[in-house]
């Protein structure tokens, strides 16, 4: 049996006891990661840091990328998925649906920024520190 990637495991424990993301968020910082990136169509999460770089895959998973971006309906996603209104792949599509094609999570600045396909297309927040 082979044994999972810590990221893996981390990943994992957060869908399956549905972790708030700033928990998430700390639990990969806490195991070295400094920087990640998951792009939605083809899913391709990247993840990189003191462990190396780690990549997840989603082969069920589907989205269909608008071409127009709309930073208001990006704001509405994430507000749903922040009050537990839709799961992971819920949120992709929104996203996606909204001219996301990829969101760059930073460690370092505690932002997560959501692109869209052309320059200057993007939407960055936050990430509040988890237990304040």
């Amino acid at each position: 049996m082979t044994e999972m990637h810590p990221i893996e495991t981390i990943i994992n424990q957060a869908k399956t006891q549905q972790w708030p993301y700033p928990q998430t968020f700390e639990a990969l910082k806490t195991a070295g990661v400094y920087i990640y990136r998951v792009d939605l169509s083809p899913f391709l999460g990247s993840y990189h840091g003191k462990l190396g770089v780690w990549r997840e895959t989603n082969e069920g998973l589907s989205v269909s990328v608008s071409p127009h971006f709309d930073s208001d309906k990006v704001v509405v996603a994430l507000r749903r998925t922040q009050n537990k209104e839709t799961n992971y792949a819920q949120f992709l599509n929104e996203i996606a649906a909204a001219g996301i094609t990829y969101y760059v999570v930073s460690m370092v600045d505690r932002t997560v920024s959501y692109h869209g396909e052309k320059q200057g297309q993007v939407y960055k927040e936050e990430v509040p520190v988890w237990g304040q």
